[in-house]
């Protein structure tokens, strides 16, 4: 009996030379090879061992040498441009996922999402733009503002109101239009960490500010870059500021945390001990009290407001703070807001108008190139 099972046989030779041929060296040769052999199914379809050699044979040629490195190069080259493409569909759908967003800001708000180096998280932060649209050509002042512990970057516009208070002095004239960063800053305390490994100062002086004069129409000059926070945020925005005076000329505090206050308190807080270290000898390198007797502050202007019932690292530390300034002459100004509680709704609500109206007086005595932007408002 006969076999009804027949057996194509291809010659060696035969099977590469047709696999070389339909490769040849172009990036798109598995795609010609697959093609080709779909071609010539009906003719192998009852082709058993010597055809599967074949197809493998194949596979490994189409994977292998020169044409799998251009194949891996072309896909890191369209990955690369449909992550660019990709994130901005995706910050601007996450705008209209904000929880807590007051309504009529979802057309002023942008998400900016940030990896920065050496910090695994990936810091989602908002920014608020001006009431009215952009002017070409124009740069706005840019005020950085900082969470305080546990308060996302939306509690400024939904628990503090920041939009009716800032759109309020602009409509007054008391302040040009700006843009506004609300960072992202995680528990981090807004300071590079003692470990060397948690650079959340960076984040925000090179980072956010990197990001913010890529992305959007902001000025330089510190004189036109301003950055305030609140608890956490405060302390953040007083040590980042007096430290960089060349970056930030106005710097403002709600309830700011007095480190050395803290740690006297709470000396083994696990909190602090990540950012100091074992030791306190950081505490005279980043406290605000500290760098103010050292002589920072004074090319800057500093705005403090604090509750009057306040926990002493809040209270106390702020009119420690207040009293300094007084001292080594740097311009200031100061509110107390009575009974204040350390809470957006007993402090931080009421005092935010003030500091962003000292603010405002800061960025109207900048330089003419500066005054010259606020003339249609006076």
């Amino acid at each position: 009996m006969t076999n009804s099972r027949a057996t194509l046989r291809l010659p060696v030779s035969l099977t590469h030379t047709r696999a070389r041929r339909v490769l040849g060296v172009a990036a798109g040769g598995f795609v010609r090879l697959t093609l080709a052999l779909g071609s010539l199914w009906p003719s192998l379809s009852h082709a058993t061992a010597t055809s599967r050699e074949l197809t493998t044979t194949a596979t490994v040629l189409a994977v292998s040498g020169a044409e799998t490195v251009l194949l891996k190069a072309e896909r890191r080259r369209f990955r690369a441009d449909s992550s660019r493409t990709d994130q901005a569909r995706t910050d601007q759908a996450r705008t209209e996922r904000i929880k807590g967003l007051p309504a009529g800001l979802r057309h002023r708000v942008r998400v900016e999402t940030l990896r920065f180096e050496g910090l695994r998280s990936k810091f989602r932060s908002l920014v608020l733009l001006p009431s009215t649209p952009l002017e070409p050509g124009r740069k706005y002042p840019l005020l950085v503002l900082l969470h305080a512990h546990g308060s996302p970057p939306v509690a400024w516009l939904r628990s503090g109101k920041l939009h009716v208070a800032l759109d309020r002095l602009v409509a007054e004239g008391k302040m040009p239009p700006c843009i506004v960063l609300l960072a992202a800053g995680g528990f981090g305390y807004w300071v590079n960490w003692k470990d060397g490994r948690h650079p959340y100062g960076d984040l925000v002086v090179q980072g956010y500010l990197a990001r913010m004069r890529a992305n959007y129409p902001v000025a330089e000059g510190p004189e036109r870059v301003a950055i305030a926070g609140a608890s956490m945020g405060g302390f953040g925005a007083l040590s980042l500021g007096l430290r960089h005076p060349e970056r930030f000329g106005f710097v403002g505090a709600l309830s700011p945390t007095d480190f050395a206050m803290a740690i006297a308190q709470t000396p083994k807080r696990a909190m602090y001990r990540r950012v100091l270290g074992p030791d306190d000898t950081m505490v005279a390198c980043i406290n605000p009290n500290a760098l103010v007797t050292a002589g920072c502050g004074r090319s800057q202007r500093l705005a403090l407001a604090w509750g009057q019932r306040e926990g002493s690292k809040f209270r106390a530390g702020s009119q420690r703070l207040a009293r300094n300034l007084a001292r080594t002459g740097v311009q200031h100004a100061t509110m107390e807001v009575a009974n204040g509680k350390h809470s957006w709704r007993a402090t931080w609500r009421q005092a935010l108008p003030f500091m962003l109206e000292q603010l405002g007086q800061a960025w109207r005595s900048a330089p003419a190139v500066l005054v010259g932007a606020l003339q249609h408002v006076e």
